[in-house]
């Protein structure tokens, strides 16, 4: 029935997310969803209501039965993944955190961590926080900072929050105090931001610690005991057992430590699965000291002899120095100075072992404590050749923006200049062809002009020719037609008709005769004559109508004008003349 029951709630569970799954994804549940029965079913162990330890069971196994279903690599990863989440009891020794780790290592391996950063993420943190990380300081600070922003992309602020605790433990063991504080504070800043209480008491427990080892002794007792008012942290025996430890080691009173010790010790015997073996073996020493130093041997020998038992199957040599110590002490109290030298002999052995080991590990602390500033120290050098290096690109965008203003500005100029140069030109062509056209019809209503004076000179002409006839046969009386003549001849003879037009001729093409006397002065008023009759486009014929001569007059008269005006042969003498015009 208990068996049914917890498939129905998780059956329960699973469709509830299934129909919020969509929802899931943006808010609580970073993971890329790649099966949504899978991702349902893991977002309840990622959850912060957790299920139970047999639910969990039951849930990896239906997460182990889909991902091989599936033969899907990113499922059987996550499925790795959750296994040694949730299986990290189970491999708690030294021998199963080794092949633990290897299991992850593999797994990290395995990982597209391109598409698949928060995966890829999500187990390297498990590694780091593994006891027996084998990452150096160094490894540790740099994979910790490739964390953060990953956790920080998807909104993870709890593992956030972790990184920079970690990051504040590390420093501690470095005796780098003031960067560790400063990590823890970053740590509780996110641990507020999502109100997670028991993260800001584990904090806290850290922060303590921390202040002990600074030679802060009365705040680390103070912080300590308001760590023991905490009621959710008075549900979890573990980590009680671990204040009162603490507690044990930082209070002076000799009185009060008796208490926390006793305290301790009454959680390690009620739950002794929680308590680490570090915790109960350094318990077990301090209880043995204050028997040793109240004077009771046997009790001081029977806690260290547990000691000595818990230490050496956890291959502890930190507690055992103490143990080893005390134990040679009681016996030699008690007069046994046969196993008292047995364990002096392994005291001196092991402490030399262990000083030698305490040496290298402080000289590895300092090597990395030296390379992890050195490596912060390449960062901020980074940083400020970025900062440096986003200026210049500012600066040169800014520039290329400011040129690219300037050629284009430079650009429109240009184009609207040659615009308005093309257009000036089209209105001087357009004002050229008016103009042109406005000389053209003057030089017609000139020729036309003349041409009319040449036919009434024409017909006068024909007139004075009748009246010759007329005389001849006596038909009109000499007085009468040598009257008539003489009015005729002289309106023929005029000079009136050649001033008009000259008038009008220069009005048209002015300065025309004072540019042909100029280049010319040696022409006449009848090669002037001729020249102007050229430039307005008479033809040999018309300007022999017009000056009453033959054609053939007019020709060699052109030719003649051409030789005074010493004309190329290949020019005409029209070209010539109408080029003085322009």
């Amino acid at each position: 029935m208990k068996t049914k029951g917890r498939a129905i709630r998780i059956l329960v569970l699973v469709f509830v997310l299934l129909f919020s799954l969509k929802s899931l994804q943006a808010k609580t549940y970073p993971w890329k969803i790649v099966h949504p029965v899978f991702d349902s079913l893991a977002a309840l162990l990622d959850t912060a209501a957790n299920p139970n330890q047999e639910e969990q069971e039951a849930i990896l196994k239906q997460l182990e039965t889909i991902s091989l279903s599936q033969n899907n690599a990113v499922l059987n990863i996550r499925y790795r993944f959750w296994n040694a989440y949730l299986n990290g009891d189970n491999w708690n020794t030294t021998q199963n955190e080794n092949a633990k780790n290897n299991y992850l290592l593999e797994t990290l391996s395995y990982i597209d961590s391109m598409n698949y950063d928060y995966d890829y993420a999500r187990i390297l943190f498990l590694i780091l926080n593994s006891p027996n990380n084998p990452s150096d300081y160094l490894s540790q600070y740099q994979q910790l900072n490739q964390l953060i922003p990953i956790f920080q992309k998807y909104d993870d602020i709890l593992h956030m929050g972790h990184c920079y605790r970690y990051l504040g433990i590390l420093f501690g063991d470095l005796a780098q105090f003031d960067q560790a504080i400063g990590y823890f504070d970053k740590a509780d800043e996110c641990y507020a931001q999502i109100s997670n209480k028991e993260a800001l008491a584990t904090n806290a427990t850290n922060r303590a610690v921390l202040l002990y080892y600074m030679g802060e002794g009365d705040s680390s007792v103070q912080l300590f005991k308001r760590l023991l008012q905490d009621t959710l942290l008075r549900q979890r025996p573990q980590t009680m057992i671990s204040l009162y430890i603490n507690l044990s080691l930082a209070t002076v009173s000799e009185q009060q430590r008796r208490v926390y010790e006793d305290s301790a010790f009454m959680l390690i015997e009620r739950y002794p699965d929680v308590a680490g073996p570090e915790y109960r073996c350094a318990l077990l020493v301090n209880i043995a000291n204050r028997y040793h130093t109240s004077g009771n041997t046997d009790s001081a020998i029977l806690f260290y002899k547990r000691a000595l038992e818990n230490a050496e199957e956890e291959h502890l040599k930190n507690v055992l120095i103490p143990t080893l110590m005390g134990l040679s002490s009681c016996y030699a109290q008690q007069g046994n100075y046969k196993d008292a030298y047995e364990n002096m002999v392994r005291f001196y052995n092991l402490q030399e072992e262990v000083r030698g080991s305490s040496t290298v590990g402080e000289i590895n602390r300092k090597e990395n404590s030296l390379a992890i500033n050195e490596y912060q120290n390449q960062l901020a050098i980074q940083a400020q050749k970025m900062s440096l290096q986003k200026r210049m690109t500012a600066l040169v965008t800014v520039s290329i923006a400011l040129l690219a203003i300037i050629l284009l500005v430079i650009l429109l100029y240009l184009r609207q200049k040659k615009k308005l140069a093309e257009t000036s030109l089209q209105n001087k062509e357009l004002q050229t062809q008016q103009l042109q056209q406005e000389v053209d019809y003057q030089n017609r209503e000139l020729s036309s002009n003349m041409l009319i004076l040449s036919e009434n000179r024409s017909f006068l002409q024909q007139v004075l020719t009748q009246l010759e006839k007329m005389r001849s046969k006596g038909d009109l009386s000499n007085t009468s037609e040598s009257e008539l003549r003489k009015m005729i001849t002289s309106h023929i003879q005029s000079e009136d008709e050649w001033d008009s037009f000259k008038i009008h001729f220069e009005k048209v093409h002015p300065g025309f005769f004072n540019t042909l006397k100029e280049k010319h002065p040696n022409l006449t008023t009848n090669d002037l004559k001729l020249c102007a009759y050229i430039r307005i486009g008479l033809n040999i014929k018309q300007i022999a109508q017009m000056t009453a001569v033959l054609p053939a007059t007019i020709k060699t008269n052109r030719y003649l004008l051409k030789k005074k005006l010493q004309i190329d042969e290949d020019m005409s003498i029209d070209d010539y003349i109408a080029s003085l015009g322009q």
